[in-house]
């Protein structure tokens, strides 16, 4: 089948049964990476990972971008919640920014936690990291931090 008015060509495997009829919409995602890679041209890789991470943080995530809620919990430690929030994909530019919400646990012996980025450094939580970041340094009882951390993401 072509569509559209670049003629992009999609291939269709239908098999016939009794259903109900359905639409389905075709899109190409090639203007999104186009403006990804326009948005980040001649930025240094550690540029566009810290603008990738400010735009999560300031909630500010490009159009273009892939925005994906996961909303996960992960048990991972023993005083402290953490919960995959979202995955924001740069289409065409490799990097994928994943945001964590962190908080410490109802069950915690201790009233606040000190954070650094290298406790995340777990396989439950990056295999392929290039950039991590913390809200805040410390967690204390009642409150609540993000962790962004920037992996190589294969389109």
């Amino acid at each position: 089948m072509v569509c559209g008015n670049d003629n992009t060509v999609y291939t269709l495997i239908a098999e016939p049964r009794n259903i109900p009829a359905q639409t389905i919409e075709l899109a190409s995602r090639k203007k999104d990476i186009q403006k990804t890679i326009s948005l980040f041209e001649g930025l240094a890789f550690e540029k566009k990972i810290i603008l990738l991470i400010q735009s999560a943080y300031k909630d500010n995530v490009a159009d273009n971008f892939t925005v994906k809620a996961v909303n996960q919990p992960l048990d991972i430690f023993r005083n402290m919640d953490v919960l995959f929030s979202r995955q924001v994909v740069a289409d065409g530019e490799g990097l994928a920014l994943n945001e964590y919400i962190l908080s410490m646990k109802p069950t915690s012996d201790n009233s606040s936690l000190p954070l650094d980025e290298k406790f995340f450094l777990v396989p439950e939580i990056t295999q392929k990291p290039v950039g991590i970041a913390l809200e805040h340094m410390t967690l204390t009882m009642g409150q609540t931090s993000r962790l962004f951390i920037v992996e190589k993401h294969t389109d």
